[in-house]
């Protein structure tokens, strides 16, 4: 049995616990990093891989959100089930370009890497934190914006009244994306949620798009 595990912000003993709890229990972890590198802080948080002593943490990340999406360049460090992995990674998709992986492996072998991630970390809080502050300007006084400790993404909590699934149909007419809270659940949940992407650079059309989103929002709950 295996448990796909996406944790953020989790205190560091339960994250230990966690790991420990699933090799009695016999269910594999499989610990998703992909925003680990983007953390806003002094320090990076702790894996669960980092407390894994018998390989039963599959932890597993990719270059997509730091590099470039065109790149669709993954890593993962496997542990006991390493042979398997590979034979599924060989009938799935046989290889992978072998220039794109060494060029990467010269840019994280020259630092180059963690120096772009320093910058990038910088833009992206930068970018939440204006994003952020439209978001309180041009929504309804009682919308609620999270504050993640990294990555590029906000969830907004709207009214209670707003369909965000129709925000959203609304919204794309005007070149306005945003993912509805709905998508992300499998019980209908978070259906006046929105998850709104800070990975572009801020700009006037990004202040005129929040304000029309806003718009929208207070059109719904006339």
């Amino acid at each position: 049995m295996s448990a796909i595990l996406s944790v953020a912000c989790c205190p560091k003993g339960k994250k230990k616990r966690l790991v420990e709890l699933a090799l009695e229990r016999g269910i594999t972890l499989i610990e998703d990093a992909i925003y680990s590198d983007l953390y806003d802080g002094d320090e990076p948080p702790r894996l669960c891989k980092s407390y894994d002593v018998a390989g039963n943490v599959i932890l597993c990340s990719s270059f997509t959100k730091t590099l470039a999406p065109g790149l669709r360049i993954g890593w993962m460090v496997p542990g006991r089930h390493r042979q398997q992995i590979e034979m599924l990674k060989f009938i799935n998709s046989l290889a992978t370009t072998e220039i794109l992986q060494v060029s990467i492996a010269e840019f994280l072998a020259g630092g180059g890497y963690d120096h772009h991630l320093r910058r990038l970390r910088r833009a992206f809080r930068e970018q939440m934190e204006k994003t952020t502050q439209a978001i309180s300007k041009y929504f309804p006084e009682d919308t609620r914006v999270s504050n993640p400790q990294g990555g590029f993404l906000l969830w907004v909590e709207l009214p209670a009244k707003v369909d965000s699934m129709a925000l959203m149909a609304e919204a794309a007419k005007e070149n306005i994306s945003i993912a509805p809270g709905a998508l992300f659940s499998s019980t209908d949940r978070y259906l006046n949620f929105i998850r709104v992407s800070c990975g572009h650079p801020w700009s006037a059309d990004i202040e005129r798009a929040i304000r029309r989103l806003g718009e929208m929002v207070q059109l719904q709950l006339r």
